[in-house]
């Protein structure tokens, strides 16, 4: 997410308030923690023993810790395009002897060659435009060792115009019955193709294909948010 994504979660809380953060995420966006649970399920699906992962807009840290958890033998890289959530991050994990770096850098601008197995990115790349995505999309691929898999979830857009109306009702639910009020509702809702910028399905795996991965696939859905995973 932006580093303005990641002010407007938080709020007016501290930048350090890493549990306000989380929890605020939790309150807009849909089944946000199944999100790293399915990330997690997938990547133990294929696996991997001892392993180079890097997690692009790792936020908190947060799905890193489960991982770290999870894969005993895999290491780390954690990137971010905020330093208030690279901080969080480094102060989550500290002393993880296997997370071996963090940057303060977007996906766009990473220019790592060759050297994961696993990349992922948790809603951190709905704000791009279309010329960002592709760039971010080529950085991963670039990034990852032959065979190795790019997962990501990201908002998409609906087919129809009716398809969106009904999609932001849905949206809107979901985060009146977790507490927001009608103006942080309308004003979420309202950054749709001004702060985020939804393409098809259809669409992103086209973009997973035109950077050269022979495998795109969706394996998630709910409401606006959908997972996929792409291998090199």
């Amino acid at each position: 997410m932006t580093v303005q994504d990641r002010k407007f979660f938080m709020g007016n809380t501290s930048p350090y308030a890493a549990a306000d953060y989380d929890n605020n995420i939790e309150r807009t966006v849909p089944y946000y923690s199944f999100f790293y649970r399915q990330t997690l399920d997938l990547v133990a699906a294929l696996g991997l023993d001892a392993f180079q992962w890097l997690d692009c807009g790792c936020g908190t840290g947060t799905m890193a810790e489960m991982a770290l958890t999870m894969f005993p033998q895999a290491q780390f890289t954690l990137c971010d395009p905020s330093e208030e959530m690279v901080g969080l991050a480094k102060r989550k994990l500290s002393g993880e002897k296997r997370v071996k770096e963090y940057r303060v850098i977007g996906t766009e601008g990473i220019g790592f060659e060759n050297r994961f197995d696993v990349i992922t990115a948790i809603q951190s790349h709905h704000y791009f435009r279309e010329d960002e995505r592709v760039k971010a999309t080529q950085n991963v691929y670039r990034a990852l060792k032959a065979d190795g898999i790019y997962i990501f979830f990201e908002n998409t857009a609906p087919l129809t115009e009716e398809g969106k109306k009904i999609v932001m009702k849905r949206w809107a639910r979901y985060q009146r019955e977790h507490g927001k009020t009608e103006n942080e509702i309308n004003t979420y809702l309202s950054r749709y193709g001004k702060n985020y910028f939804p393409i098809t399905l259809h669409a992103h795996l086209e973009n997973l294909k035109q950077a050269g991965f022979r495998i795109a696939e969706p394996f998630w859905l709910s409401v606006m948010q959908a997972g996929f995973y792409a291998i090199k």
